[in-house]
Formats: C-alpha cells, structure tokens, sequence
C-alpha cells in the first residue's frame, strides 16, 4: 500500500514509518520540516496539517493515511479538530477511504482508564486540554 504518516518525524510516528516500511508498504512522511524524517525509501511531503491544500497534494495517489499527529504544549488547543476536519476532506477529495488515527489514553473511550497516578494527576495537570480537542465533535 502507498501511505501518508502525517507527524511522521514524531516519537510514534517515527514507529509507524519503520513498521511500514517494514511490512513493505510505500511510505510518505508528512512534516513540516524535511530534515525530521531519516530513512531510505521515505518520500518526505512538506506542509502544515492545518494547510488544506498541502493535505490534498499529499493524498494524491495514496491509498491509505495515518494521523499520528502530537503537541508539546499543555495548553488549550484545537490542532486536533481542525487538522482532522480538513485531512477528512481532503481524504474525500482525493478518494482515500483508509484512516488509522493514534491517540492516547483520555480521548473517547479511553477517558479515565489509566491508573490513579494518571486519572488524577497526569491528565488533568497535563494532557486535559489536548484531549478536549481529540473529542470534538464535527458539525
């Protein structure tokens, strides 16, 4: 399969590429900056996830994508939503009907099932607002 990794140079993305590659599948890393990604037989497409166009110029000619997309901030956010409500549209575009999203434990259903250390000190010191993004609702 040819497969765009959106946040490609990230720590799990990174995991993703070489499973991937691994596996035989035709790898394109999506970044924002092209020295990130390491690798023989990557193709690297530049752009930002909230670039619409970027998105469909990546998409072409794949046939499946995978978000793999973080922040390091612990602040509000809505990087999640918006980047997801465009890469779906342009997924639909360019007729891509295969996503695999990673998440982490306090989005949808994973909500309070960590341990105690997590639940009570971790997720809401930390990763709260990052996950009220992954949980948004598209109109």
């Amino acid at each position: 399969m040819k497969i765009l990794i959106l946040g490609a140079s990230g720590h799990v993305g990174r995991l993703v590429v070489e499973e991937a590659r691994a596996h035989g599948h035709k790898v394109t890393a999506f970044v924002r900056e092209p020295r990130n990604i390491v690798g023989d037989g990557v193709t690297v497409a530049c752009g930002n996830v909230l670039d619409s166009q970027a998105l469909v110029d990546a998409l072409s000619d794949q046939d499946a994508a995978v978000y793999a997309i973080g922040v390091k901030s612990i602040g509000p956010t809505t990087l999640f939503s918006t980047s997801t409500r465009l890469l779906l549209a342009a997924m639909d575009q360019q007729r891509v009907k295969r996503l695999i999203s990673i998440t982490g434990i306090g989005a949808g259903e994973t909500k309070g099932h960590g341990d105690f250390i997590y639940d009570h000190i971790i997720f809401p010191l930390f990763t709260k607002n990052r996950y009220q993004t992954k949980n948004a609702r598209s109109s």
